[in-house]
């Protein structure tokens, strides 16, 4: 079933319930560019940074893993649609 959907900048596209997994493929990508900027070693001169350790990286993604589950059980409770 496709449905008519409207931009902010006031375009309409079609979408489709495929489109469901838009959300996991944005996050998916966020975390592979964050990883890469902060770990290249030309970003971390650019920005006078250090790689994060192991378990520095895992300390993020136990952080931020939970917000995003619970946005994703509020989300099938209370669907923004």
């Amino acid at each position: 079933m496709q449905h008519l959907a409207v931009a902010p900048l006031g375009m309409t596209f079609l979408t489709s319930q495929t489109s469901s997994y838009a959300p996991a493929i944005g996050i998916v990508g966020v975390v592979i560019l964050q990883c890469l900027f902060s770990q290249w070693g030309m970003m971390n001169q650019v920005f006078d940074t250090t790689p994060l350790t192991f378990i520095q990286a895992l300390i993020c993604i136990g952080v931020g893993f939970p917000v995003v589950l619970i946005a994703l059980i509020l989300q099938r409770f209370d669907p923004l649609n």
